[in-house]
Formats: structure tokens, sequence, C-alpha cells
């Protein structure tokens, strides 16, 4: 099964954690199909786009096993270093001497852009980060001192042990593993009994006693709420046609591969105003900002470190692409002729709608 929209939001602890295991549960399968299933319905990019593989943006039904440990490597890479791999990001050991380098070439591959470039089963994550960490460095047991401590305080670090993040890593991956995860159709608690059953309601609201009648009304509270998912599901996609009939340009909205080593991040109004920026693929900071009117537009791309700033023109194929030239403050061209795939790689088809 893949769920495609694994988040914080959609993980809880079902016991407090120890230094042996991190018992959890995934909720929320409204979104999830089953592996190598392909689907033939609108191809609207579903899931929660900062943990969100690229492909579920640009191709969803296509969406496969990956793409869950893209975003179980965004999730990794939070609980790490307490921010996103957004831009141009540094693997959690620079910002954290305990991390081994295993973890870093974990989070790494399973980040990649290319689907094929990442681990392709849960198993095979599985056993890359057991070795990462088994290989990492081992902390010096404490040894007694005659040293004044300090009064404590309640502040804790943001970002947790790197052992504790496995055990919460093992558990999310035996969870995909399983062949029975939480998708029935009817009642996310099918095949439960006893304490098992009342634990598994609690995510539900559910309430149950050893009567006949209370058990009827836990199945029917799960049933409305997946049927109140599935509503709210519909609304937003009903929300995000509307958005595109308002507004021409919201298909230029995402990301922008300009073919030559830089990925933007990219926001377009209705009046067809843009703005973003990106990463050059010599590690500069760049910001684009523009207008496209009708078909043709203009644009502004700057490299604030290095104090430069060029002028361009865009003529959008009114699809996923936008040729553009880039020239100096003399008229020089830097690029004379290049194309920026929108919300696509190089080489992969245009994302449907």
């Amino acid at each position: 099964v893949i769920h495609r929209d694994l988040k914080p939001e959609n993980i809880i602890l079902l016991d407090e954690p120890t230094d042996k295991s991190a018992p959890l549960k995934i909720l929320d399968f409204g979104i999830a199909r089953a592996a190598g299933v392909m689907e033939s319905g609108t191809g609207t990019g579903l899931g929660t786009p900062r943990y969100m593989a690229p492909e579920q943006i640009t191709n969803p039904d296509t969406a496969g096993p990956s793409a869950d440990l893209y975003s179980l490597s965004v999730l990794f890479y939070e609980l790490l270093v307490d921010v996103l791999p957004q831009g141009h990001w540094q693997p959690p050991s620079g910002g954290r001497s305990d991390i081994p380098g295993g973890i870093d070439a974990l989070i790494e591959k399973g980040l990649s852009n290319r689907p094929s470039a990442r681990p392709q089963s849960a198993d095979e994550y599985r056993k890359a980060l057991v070795q990462a960490v088994n290989l990492g460095p081992r902390l010096k047991p404490k040894t007694k001192t005659n040293t004044v401590h300090k009064p404590t305080t309640n502040k804790k670090p943001v970002w947790i042990g790197l052992g504790l993040m496995a055990l919460f890593g093992l558990g999310v991956i035996g969870y995909m593993e399983s062949d029975t995860p939480d998708l029935p159709p009817d009642d996310p608690c099918a095949g439960k009994f006893g304490v098992d059953y009342q634990n598994c309601i609690k995510p539900f609201g559910g309430v149950f006693d050893n009567d006949e009648g209370d058990t009827k009304e836990t199945f029917k509270k799960s049933k409305d709420l997946n049927a109140e998912a599935e509503r709210r599901r519909r609304q937003k996609e009903e929300l995000e046609r509307r958005k595109r009939a308002q507004n021409p340009y919201a298909g230029l909205s995402g990301y922008w591969n300009d073919g030559i080593g830089t990925i933007y991040t990219i926001n377009t109004d209705s009046r067809g105003n843009f703005s973003g920026s990106g990463t050059s693929a010599d590690g500069f900071a760049l910001t684009l900002n523009g207008q496209i009117n009708g078909t043709m537009g203009s644009y502004i791309l700057s490299a604030p470190a290095a104090g430069l700033s060029y002028k361009g023109t865009l003529q959008w194929d009114r699809g996923c692409h936008l040729n553009f030239a880039t020239y100096d403050a003399y008229g020089q061209y830097i690029v004379t002729q290049g194309q920026i795939h929108v919300n696509h790689s190089p080489g992969e088809p245009c994302p449907t709608r």
C-alpha cells in the first residue's frame, strides 16, 4: 500500500518512546492506493507539498513506493535538524556532529528528485537505516566527576537523538511493510478485538463498551469520519479547479526547472505576476521576479550574494514550458535560448491537471 501523505500529523505515538521502542500508528489512508495499481482518475496532485515527492506534483498517478520513502526522508531530516530540506539544504551532519555519514547518504538518496535513484522498497530503506546507525559513532559512557551541577531548565532541544529517530523510522517502515495496514473500505479497525480494538478506535473518536449497541455506534462513527474525509478531499479538488478557472496562470505556480541546474519555487497570481527563488548549480541563492501577459513575459534574475542582476524575456506555450533568454546590463546574452520546465523535469511529460 502506498500512503501518499506521510507527514507528522498522520503519525501518532501510541506510548511514550523508550530506548528500545517507539510504538506508533499511521493515520489517514484517505488517498492511499495499492502498490502496482495505476489509477485512471483526474491525475490531481494529492498530498502535502512540503512532504510529498516531486512526481506526486507532476504525475501523481505514477507515484510508487519510493514516493513514501521520499516523505519519510523529509520526516527524518526534520526530526534531526528541525527544518525542512528545502532549497539548497545541507546534510544533517552539517549541524550535528553525532550524525554518521551513512544517515547523510540515506537521506540524500531518499530525497532524490528521480524516483529510480531512491531506495525502491521499505525493506531496502530499513536495511540501510540499520546499517547506518550500527556503523555510526558510539557515545562514550559518562564518568562521575565532582563538578558543580548547574540548575536544570525546562528548555529542551528541538531535535531528537539519532537512536530515537532510528526507532521511529523502523516503526514507520515496519508499518509500511505490513501486509494489512488500516485500509479497509468501511471500518478502519476491522480485524481487531478487545483491547486492541479499543486502542484502534480512539483516534477516530470511538467509544467502546462490551455492548453491541456501542459497537455499532463506533462503526457508524468510523464510517462517518471516512465519509467526511472523502467529502473534504472532493471539496478541495473542486476549489482547486475553480482557482485554475479564475487564474489562467495558476498552472505556472510550483517549481520551475531551467534544465541547466537550477530549480525555482515560484508563485504566480491571476495577473501573471510571478516571484520565487532557487539555488544555482554552483550554490548561489537566486531570486526570480517578473510578469507574463498572455504568452509573453519578462523577468529579472538576481544573485544577491554575488551582486549580479540580469534581465530576460519569456514566451509561454500555454502548457508546461517557458522559452527564455537572459542578458546582462549591456545587452549581451547570457542564455540565448533556454527552456523552463514547469512542475516536471526535462524529458518528462507535462503534468496532468
